[in-house]
């Protein structure tokens, strides 16, 4: 029998009262799953599921709102705008004869073709991020299908590592390019000089990443030594059928390795035109410029509504400078809602054409 202390089966009630500590734990624990977010480590690293929380709006680190070139060009277009509309307010005499709607016509003409052009150049751009994507995590495959053939066909382990060493060194040859090229001209040979250093003498935890000081005077001489290494693994593969070293399957085991071995060169290749063949000057220089042009109209239009708009409040309240002839409330009150709207057009939209352009040229150089 149980003891007095012990809540049996037969005594315990089916609906559990829950106390108000228990309630307020539990909304303590929806507060924080509402609040808390997983930290953003870099471009490439984050969990979709808090983009779809109001808390994404407050976190900008690797986000374009976090771009200082993209703040620099807002205060410069803001900074436009409030020079036009003092100018405005100083030097027209009747403000209320103002029309500023055949200014803003020119804005909603431009808008319409940088619309259009960086609607095409942001697909582009994500079409030719996600294919150097593919092509180098391909290049990865490739090493891996290679381990794969040989160690089917029974090749010697030491052998089996020289191999995939050439191909996992290829993979990190190629980031090591990727990144001077991303760096300003002046920096480019310290950096170079840099990684070969790193790859010949850091002694590395994985055999598999070390480059031998005779392979690295080798590959300096060579104008793509990532792709080299690829004619090495097949002149390897080559001689390990040579000695007999491929034994089962020989003839398809070897044409197969020989395959990857091109595969691997053609991965390469791929991921290097995705990188240094740019989209035409032309066409960039074109786009930047309607897009400069598109933003710096729509800070003009802005600030000739806000001028008119203050200068037509000051004619209302008989306090303009040059007239002294009344404007009615209700002009004024329709002057409050065009500027709210022209707020919209000529001040937040420059600032979001100018945000995708940024994020267009940053995913079109992967």
């Amino acid at each position: 029998m149980a003891s007095s202390g012990e809540s049996s089966p037969e005594t315990t009630p089916l609906l559990q009262v829950k106390t108000l500590s228990s309630y307020g734990s539990r909304i303590a624990q929806m507060s924080r799953s509402l609040v808390y977010r997983e930290p953003v480590k870099d471009a490439m690293t984050y969990h979709t599921q808090s983009l779809t929380q109001w808390t994404s709006l407050s976190d900008l680190s690797h986000t374009v709102w976090g771009s200082k070139s993209l703040w620099v060009i807002a205060a410069r277009l803001w900074l436009t705008s409030t020079l036009v509309a003092v100018i405005l307010v100083v030097s027209v005499p009747d403000p209320t004869e103002m029309d500023v709607g055949k200014f803003t016509d020119i804005t909603t003409f431009l808008r319409v073709f940088v619309s259009l052009l960086l609607g095409f150049f942001m697909a582009a751009s994500v079409k030719r991020w996600w294919a150097c994507v593919e092509a180098f995590i391909g290049l990865c495959g490739t090493v891996r299908n290679l381990q794969m053939m040989l160690l089917a066909c029974n090749a010697p382990r030491n052998e089996v590592e020289q191999a995939l060493r050439y191909g996992v060194i290829s993979a990190k040859l190629l980031h090591m390019e990727l990144q001077v090229q991303a760096l300003p001209s002046q920096e480019q040979a310290a950096a170079d000089r840099k990684g070969w250093q790193d790859l010949t003498t850091r002694d590395h935890e994985d055999s598999l990443a070390k480059l031998l000081p005779e392979e690295a005077k080798a590959l300096q001489v060579t104008s793509d030594s990532a792709g080299t290494l690829w004619i090495w693994i097949g002149t390897y593969v080559g001689s390990l059928a040579a000695r007999g070293h491929v034994r089962a399957l020989a003839g398809p085991i070897f044409a197969r390795c020989m395959v990857l071995s091109s595969q691997g060169l053609d991965k390469i290749l791929r991921v290097r035109s995705c990188i240094t063949v740019q989209a035409p000057f032309i066409y960039v220089h074109m786009l930047s410029s309607l897009v400069h042009i598109s933003n710096i109209t729509s800070a003009v239009s802005f600030g000739m509504t806000f001028g008119t708009a203050v200068a037509k409040w000051q004619v209302a309240n008989n306090v303009h400078l040059f007239t002294e002839k009344g404007a009615k409330k209700i002009e004024t009150s329709f002057d409050l809602q065009a500027l709210t709207v022209a707020f919209v057009f000529g001040a937040v939209g420059p600032l979001v054409y100018q945000a995708l352009l940024e994020v267009s040229i940053a995913i079109a150089q992967p």
